[in-house]
Formats: structure tokens, C-alpha cells, sequence
């Protein structure tokens, strides 16, 4: 169990340490102004999100060690990192989300992150791994971040609505004078025959005297006047 226990700790901080320098050619959009991305090949989130999950796997493993699994201290310690990873996942994510254009799933996938690492710090930590302050860092990131891609959901619901109702009046065959209140870029308008105004109206019906009394007046025998 010793030997087993040790050679998944280096390899889960072998991995921490992968996860270190693909972050130093990662440029976080929510942390601009407080890194400074190296001059290797740019990391997506995507990549940091798979080394994450390659740790969550480690993280089991080192659950399943043969002779630990009835240790309260070692598991609760080993459940705890494995909800800090799980923050780490979906804030990276979320972040893959974003550059999608996908908004909701983004929010909703900070909200989970943002649960993981509340979770997290109330939990007991491991003094091997002391991730503490990663965990604040990302709370404190997460909770601007979900303002921000739910305002462009909402925004990308208007647009969209706007969208529709403009190539629905662009669809139109009305003349000019029957959607004055609608904009419309009609290239008609430039032409010897613009579609300004229907010249051939349409038929209306108009109240008149019944034709069939007119019929009848031919019938009619009047009285002799002598």
C-alpha cells in the first residue's frame, strides 16, 4: 500500500506539474492583466481540461489503494482533492464553453465549478497537496465570470430576435407607402420600376343600389295617367 500510495503521488504531482506549465502558455481570458503568457505554443482550455481529467483518474486510483479503503482520514483527504480537481475541470470548461459562443452551458458550468470549490474548502485537505489559495483564486474569478456570460446569453437572445424580425420584413413584397414604420434595405427602390406604390389598386366592395331592382324596372307597368 506504501509503494502504491507513493507512486501515485508523484505521478498525480508529475501531473500537477504539467498542468503548471501548460498554464505559464495559457492565456486566461478572466486574468488578463495578472499573467504573463510565455512565448511557447498557446494552451487551450480544453488541453488544461483533459490534464485535469487525467488527474481525476489518478485521484481514483489513489482511492482504490489495496489497505486504505477503510482509512476515514486518508479517503475523506483523497475526496476532497478529487472535488478540487473537479472545480479545476469545470472551470476550464466553462472557459472552452465560451469560446463556442455558448453561453448557458457556460454559466451553468461556472455555477458547478463554483460549488465544487466552495465544497472544497470546507472539506480537510490534504498537507501533501495545498491548493487553497487556486481554489479562492477561482471563486473569486468565477463569480464575475457567470455575471458576465449571462449578460451575453441575454444579449444573444436579442440579437437573435432582432435578427428574425429583420429578415422577416426583408422578406416582404409590400410597397414602400404600406410599411413606412419598418426598415428595410430594398434595392427595387433604385430601379426604373420601384415598388413604391401598387398603381392597379385592388378591388373594393362599395354600398350601392341592388342591380336587381334595376332588372325589375323594365317589368314594372306603370298605371295610364288617362
Amino acid at each position: 500500500a506504501y509503494l502504491s500510495y507513493i507512486r501515485h503521488s508523484r505521478t498525480l504531482q508529475r501531473n500537477l506539474c504539467l498542468v503548471e506549465q501548460a498554464k505559464l502558455n495559457f492565456d486566461d481570458p478572466n486574468q488578463q492583466s495578472q499573467q504573463n503568457v510565455g512565448d511557447g505554443k498557446r494552451v487551450r482550455p480544453q488541453d488544461l481540461a483533459r490534464l485535469y481529467e487525467i488527474i481525476l483518474q489518478n485521484v481514483t486510483e489513489m482511492q482504490q489503494i489495496s489497505g486504505l479503503e477503510d482509512d476515514a482520514k486518508y479517503q475523506s483527504e483523497v475526496e476532497n482533492l478529487a472535488i478540487t480537481f473537479k472545480a479545476f475541470r469545470c472551470y476550464y470548461i466553462a472557459l472552452t464553453l465560451i469560446d463556442m459562443k455558448k453561453w448557458k452551458e457556460a454559466v451553468a458550468l461556472y455555477e458547478r465549478a463554483s460549488n465544487y470549490a466552495t465544497e472544497a474548502l470546507k472539506g480537510k485537505t490534504s498537507p501533501e497537496f495545498q491548493l487553497e489559495e487556486e481554489l479562492k483564486k477561482v471563486v473569486s474569478t468565477i463569480d464575475g465570470c457567470k455575471f458576465s456570460a449571462h449578460a451575453y446569453s441575454v444579449l444573444e437572445e436579442d440579437n437573435s430576435e432582432e435578427a428574425g424580425t429583420t429578415t422577416k420584413s426583408q422578406k416582404t413584397t409590400k410597397p414602400l407607402y404600406e410599411r413606412l414604420s419598418l426598415y428595410k434595405e430594398d434595392q427595387s427602390l433604385h430601379t426604373k420600376t420601384p415598388n413604391v406604390f401598387k398603381l392597379t389598386p385592388d378591388m373594393e366592395p362599395i354600398p350601392c343600389k341592388p342591380l336587381f331592382f334595376d332588372l325589375a324596372m323594365n317589368y314594372v307597368e306603370l298605371p295610364s295617367l288617362e
